[in-house]
């Protein structure tokens, strides 16, 4: 072998241990950081029966639902922040119990039905990641470090239904 050919077989190899050794080198781009999307549950439909004529209180009323991924926990409420709402075990068909105060009279009425009720229904499942740091800040003036951790639950959206009532004579 000549001495050339020498040269450049150890500039090629200088030159590919370098590239292999920098990422930045081998791939003209710097590298992403891939945060992966982790969404546990979500409501696909919430379809409860909608009618009740001359119904007797409570209503007993099937929450009917279709919902995607493993969720652990359900709640209902008449208000869209589900101030009044506690988390259930889930059951792929619960059934709510929903008293005479929730229906609020309305006009024009439909047909026989002039009292109304809007419930919203939400799932949630246990965050397999729960507790894991998300990330860490330092307070640069008291040096102070706070970690983020995932929370214990995932919530899915939230679907919302009227449910009508009325009395015919």
């Amino acid at each position: 072998m000549k001495t050339g050919a020498v040269l450049q077989l150890g500039l090629l190899a200088a030159a590919t241990l370098f590239a292999s050794a920098n990422p930045l080198t081998a791939s003209a781009q710097p590298p992403t950081q891939v945060i992966p999307t982790f969404i546990a549950v979500s409501l696909t439909s919430f379809d409860p029966d909608a009618r009740f004529l001359n119904p007797t209180f409570p209503v007993s009323l099937t929450l009917r639902h279709t919902a995607t991924g493993s969720p652990t926990h359900y709640r209902f409420s008449r208000f869209s922040d589900f101030r009044d709402a506690k988390w259930l075990p889930y059951s792929p068909s619960p059934v709510a119990q929903i008293p005479a105060s929730w229906f609020e009279t309305f006009t024009p009425a439909v047909g026989a039905f002039n009292r109304r009720v809007v419930l919203h229904f939400q799932v949630r499942a246990t965050n397999p990641k729960a507790g894991r740091p998300v990330s860490r800040t330092t307070n640069p003036l008291t040096r102070e470090t706070t970690v983020k951790t995932e929370p214990q639950f995932l919530n899915s959206n939230t679907r919302s239904a009227t449910i009508l009532a009325g009395f015919a004579g």
